[in-house]
């Protein structure tokens, strides 16, 4: 993979990081849970994915915006899933916290390029 915008920020290592965190989540979950781990896994796995299309230097301005709202909608739908999981008791505490804080930092490092994006594009 070239070195591109997420790479410079730490946005996709830390995307990688929370995929781990989600599959070691959703690997202990009981079976009656395993819809929740479908779930986190497959949130989780857009996140780093739609990062990639958002940084691609020969996508337009619009369809790299696109990309950072899906991934922006990705990391939002894994904050939801961990709460569930928090509050279901799904799995440490520990790892919990850790994809939450992922979830903190990935979202405001993914509404920056979109705000960045939007005001480069507004001529501004």
């Amino acid at each position: 993979m070239s070195r591109t915008d997420h790479d410079s920020a730490d946005v996709y290592p830390l995307s990688l990081e929370l995929l781990g965190l989600a599959d070691e989540l959703s690997g202990r979950f009981p079976r009656r849970y395993a819809h929740l781990a479908r779930e986190l896994r497959t949130a989780a796995t857009a996140v780093p994915r739609d990062l990639e299309g958002g940084a691609a230097p020969d996508a337009s301005r619009t369809a790299r915006v696109r990309s950072f709202r899906r991934a922006e909608c990705a990391v939002t739908e894994c904050a939801t899933l961990l709460r569930t999981c928090e509050r279901l008791r799904l799995g440490r505490d520990s790892t919990i916290r850790s994809a939450k804080a992922a979830v903190g930092h990935l979202v405001a490092a993914i509404l920056g390029r979109i705000r960045h994006l939007e005001v480069a594009g507004s001529g501004h």
